[in-house]
């Protein structure tokens, strides 16, 4: 046990003398101080805290009672026993009740003053004990709060990035098994598609091989397995160019082009396969841009060809224009058009509308416009299409101009 350290306030140099050394006679390990005033007294108490304090209560100045009531504002738990003199009666039940735990008679009674010293200092002591035993409890009541709060917050982030992790592996099984329907459906698809021109090409080669061919009918024979064989050739591009679509490994190459005089081309090269159709185009005389040349020359291709195909006869409009940063262009026909919920479907890969072709439904991959909406992305544009049931349909086109200066100075010039 460590030693108590009292204070012994007092305006008698006698008592100053002699308490002391009775209390140092009568207790082990005991510091003592002493002042004389209470002024003084106040100065030492703001400086240490002491175990206990024994204060005359008869002092010239400020007497017992007043330093006491400074005592219990300052160190209200620091106990303080008054020194009493005969017939101070009412002086004592006043200490008392300003919280002095005990008064001391002059002349002093030793035994009962040290009896009564140890107590308040125990008592002191006790009380100094469980205000750090609260304090070290506050202080770990906050730590687990603390770490509670910091679990929690782990917890959560936790729980977050597993609900994250599960609806990117949900993601991850719904596009397998996407891909897996789009793969079983390229399998029937291309056993299908192809299934039929290699038939045809067969039977011609072994009516020729059997000289059941007419030299009269020779020509236009071998016209039909050219025509089947392109065919063929044109399946497979349109093939290879959705897988890569669909696996997400499109690619482009990217160089600064003319895109007015792309749709010249598509359209001049269109015109000369239908004599059904009046294919107008309106476009500036130049509308360069950052693109693919070949892929966009490729969507012009395959919207004109969707239009030909669904439109029986009459005008096909190709209009290409600029509108700040975008390039936009759009194909229309005179078809039958497209139902507005079926206006975002006719995108997915392998969709055909053959009940609506003017021409066989075997015709096409049923690729075209799944290829377009690749390229396009792929540009950083848009497709979609204005639905018009019964009055035809437009399918417009927005692609930027021009891409940001990182990736320009990584790509090439010239078209």
């Amino acid at each position: 046990m460590t030693s108590a350290h009292i204070l012994i306030i007092d305006d008698d140099p006698a008592l100053l003398e002699a308490l002391p050394e009775a209390l140092r006679l009568r207790m082990d390990d005991l510091d003592i101080d002493t002042s004389d005033s209470g002024q003084e007294a106040l100065e030492r108490i703001a400086a240490t805290d002491y175990d206990a304090l024994v204060v005359d209560i008869k002092m010239p100045g400020m007497d017992g009672l007043e330093l006491l009531t400074e005592i219990k504002r300052r160190r209200p738990d620091t106990p303080t026993m008054m020194i009493t003199g005969h017939g101070d009666h009412e002086l004592a039940v006043d200490a008392l009740r300003r919280g002095a735990p005990d008064n001391g008679t002059k002349p002093i009674d030793r035994e009962y003053f040290v009896a009564s010293l140890k107590r308040s200092i125990e008592c002191h002591r006790l009380v100094r004990d469980v205000a750090t035993k609260r304090e070290e409890l506050l202080r770990h009541t906050e730590e687990l709060e603390a770490c509670v709060q910091e679990r929690t917050v782990e917890l959560r982030e936790a729980l977050h990035r597993e609900q994250v992790t599960r609806r990117e592996l949900d993601e991850a099984h719904r596009r397998l098994e996407e891909l897996s329907r789009q793969r079983d459906m390229f399998v029937a698809m291309v056993a299908h598609d192809i299934a039929s021109p290699l038939t045809s090409i067969r039977g011609y080669v072994e009516m020729w091989a059997r000289g059941k061919v007419r030299p009269e009918r020779q020509e236009r024979v071998l016209a039909l397995i050219t025509s089947e064989t392109d065919r063929l050739a044109r399946l497979a591009r349109d093939l290879a160019d959705a897988a890569q679509v669909i696996t997400g490994e499109f690619q482009i190459r990217m160089t600064i082009c003319d895109l007015a005089a792309i749709a010249r081309e598509q359209v001049d090269l269109t015109r000369s396969r239908t004599t059904r159709h009046t294919i107008l185009l309106e476009a500036p005389p130049s509308l360069p841009i950052d693109c693919d040349r070949h892929r966009l020359a490729q969507v012009f291709s395959n919207l004109l060809t969707n239009a030909i195909k669904y439109a029986p006869d009459g005008e096909i409009r190709v209009h290409v224009e600029q509108d700040e940063g975008q390039a936009h262009f759009a194909v229309s026909d005179q078809g039958p058009g497209i139902p507005s919920e079926l206006a975002e479907s006719v995108f997915e890969p392998g969709r055909r509308l053959a009940q609506e072709s003017t021409g066989p439904s075997s015709e096409g991959s049923g690729f075209g416009l799944h290829i377009v909406r690749g390229i396009v992305e792929a540009h950083g544009g848009r497709v979609w299409i204005e639905p018009n049931p019964g009055t035809g349909t437009r399918v417009c086109v927005s692609v930027p101009i021009r891409r940001p200066v990182a990736e320009l100075s990584a790509a090439g010039t010239g078209c």
